[in-house]
């Protein structure tokens, strides 16, 4: 039995953790997410902590290091095993965090798919650039460099990007959650979503 691949992808602020916590109980399911805890993922999360930004490129090598250990060592047992993997942001999020523009955050998928496996199931979590900050910053948080309004703004044209291609969308269940509710209501309804897309495939 092959399992199945779900990623939850969004922009920063718009309640990816805790649609995390809602999918907790899926039967046969194993939780992750990148940048990881290994030692190229370790490195980016402790820039990203200090509010530092390295060089796009030198980001971009770190976190497809990482991605590329993830797979092998993560994701690929897990979906031999038979398991619903979910994943807490994919190659997406480098496309649309790490792009230059549109057409480079499309080639950062393309790039991508080579090595990493396509999700099964898509959960995208829409959410306005101007509530994905009044939410960073009501829970006392000073925005870090990506999660400043600009950068807020750039990453989710680059997202789109990336929906509006059919190619780059082949074969994945797609669900667009509005994440302008509570959270508690977006949460329970992509649950629904992901429950009705695993019984359909």
């Amino acid at each position: 039995m092959t399992g199945r691949l779900v990623v939850v992808e969004g922009i920063d602020g718009s309640g990816k953790t805790e649609l995390i916590r809602a999918l907790g109980n899926l039967p046969r399911s194993l939780f992750t997410r990148e940048p990881t805890l290994g030692p190229y993922g370790k490195a980016l999360r402790e820039a990203f902590g200090r509010g530092e930004r390295l060089s796009r490129e030198a980001e971009r090598a770190l976190i497809e290091a990482d991605r590329r250990q993830h797979v092998e060592l993560v994701i690929s047992p897990a979906l031999a095993r038979g398991e619903i993997v979910v994943c807490d942001r994919s190659f997406y999020s480098t496309a649309a965090y790490q792009g230059l523009s549109v057409e480079d955050a499309r080639s950062i998928v393309r790039d991508n798919m080579q090595f990493a496996p396509r999700p099964d199931v898509l959960v995208f979590l829409d959410l306005p650039p101007v509530f994905a900050l009044a939410r960073i910053q009501a829970r006392g948080e000073k925005p870090t460099a990506p999660e400043s309004y600009e950068t807020l703004v750039a990453c989710a044209a680059r997202y789109e990007s990336v929906w509006a291609d059919p190619e780059l969308m082949r074969g994945i269940t797609f669900i667009r959650i509005d994440a302008r509710e509570p959270l508690d209501i977006v949460t329970a309804a992509a649950r629904r979503a992901v429950d009705s897309a695993l019984q359909r495939s």
